[in-house]
């Protein structure tokens, strides 16, 4: 009997999205156990996936996209394509304003896995050569924080990051700013050039918490096994998150008597009224509501919770090479790489470190 060709491909989205395409992914797998599986992927994402073969045969990243995409499309018995399943979804008339985009994505290929929490894995040499980069910043692994300064969408920002961030210092808590744009000079520690996704995944694996507004470092979390602290207005964390069991979030609801009122929460489907992004100078009052003291006292229950997890999973990553939280370890070996397609281009970048400073 042949064995089944299928191609699943994911160009479009932010990093979010790129992690979280891993559940379709290992969804078709499930359905299709003894298929062959291409894994199209565009860069910088394929970074990601290169050696992630746990679900995919083979990871590649198609250039030219479509030309190369179309061709393997013809090739395969099957073309799964992820760019648009969740727009489609929404236009639809009967669009289910409490279904995730995993949950979109998962129906779209027929399967729900039982596990619905994105899985990322790190190598070895990767994890080594992190923990030696914090510890020359004397930031120690599993004690630090790792707060995202923005999110990809201004209208998820949260306001007081700034206090925020002063006054988790004040308690003495280890702080890494993880910001794609330089942020202003609060004397703490700032991971602002990374050369590949891989290296802020593996940052926010070694630490204590990730804390941010809805955005990718809350999903980079859940696949690196890191508990999280979600900081939500307009959106939906017990949408966005609820499949992540280390996570959890704070969200101001009670918008009685705002003009925001009937549409609330009114961020993340296209086809509804969007109060505050129809208003170019208004920022979610509903965020502005959760204040910073109510953020840092959650962030030490959160961190509290979590003490003897942290001492396991120091354990696994840097002890016997068990899996935290599956049973055979899935991990794969980097010597795969150069069985790759198109990995020639973005081979050099593999050994970049973060770029972890101390602030002036």
């Amino acid at each position: 009997m042949t064995q089944r060709k299928i191609l699943v491909s994911r160009k479009q989205g932010g990093l979010g999205d790129a992690i979280c395409v891993e559940v379709p992914l290992r969804a078709v797998r499930e359905r299709y156990p003894d298929a062959f599986i291409t894994f199209a992927v565009a860069d910088p994402y394929f970074l990601l996936y290169h050696d992630q073969n746990q679900s995919a045969n083979r990871v590649i990243c198609p250039d030219p996209w479509d030309e190369v995409v179309a061709h393997l499309a013809s090739l395969h018995d099957l073309h799964l394509a992820l760019d648009g399943p969740e727009t489609r979804a929404e236009a639809t008339a009967n669009y289910d304003l409490k279904k995730s985009r995993i949950e979109v994505w998962s129906d779209f290929v027929d399967h729900r896995p039982t596990d619905m929490c994105p899985r990322w894995f790190s190598a070895r040499e990767e994890r080594d050569r992190m923990a030696s980069n914090l510890s020359t910043a004397n930031l120690p692994l599993f004690k630090y924080i790792a707060v995202q300064w923005t999110s990809a969408e201004p209208k998820k920002d949260y306001k007081w990051m700034k206090e925020l961030i002063l006054l988790l210092k004040s308690r003495d808590y280890h702080l890494v700013v993880v910001s794609l744009e330089e942020p202003p000079d609060l004397g703490v520690f700032t991971a602002t050039s990374w050369t590949n996704p891989r290296d802020l995944a593996v940052l926010c694996e070694l630490s204590a918490l990730a804390v941010g507004p809805d955005s990718s470092l809350q999903h980079i979390a859940a696949a690196v096994k890191t508990p999280s602290l979600g900081l939500f207005g307009p959106t939906r964390p017990e949408v966005y998150l609820k499949h992540y069991p280390l996570a959890t979030w704070l969200q101001h609801t009670e918008v009685r008597g705002k003009d925001c009122e009937s549409t609330f929460p009114c961020f993340g489907v296209a086809r509804r009224n969007h109060w505050c992004r129809m208003r170019e100078r208004q920022s979610p009052w509903c965020l502005e509501q959760v204040d910073p003291v109510t953020v840092a006292d959650a962030c030490e229950a959160h961190i509290a919770k979590f003490s003897d997890y942290y001492l396991q999973k120091g354990r696994v990553l840097f002890g016997d090479g068990s899996s935290l939280l599956y049973n055979p370890d899935p991990r794969v070996k980097l010597e795969n790489l150069y069985e790759v397609q198109s990995a020639t281009a973005v081979r050099p970048q593999l050994r970049q470190p973060i770029g972890v400073e101390r602030r002036p």
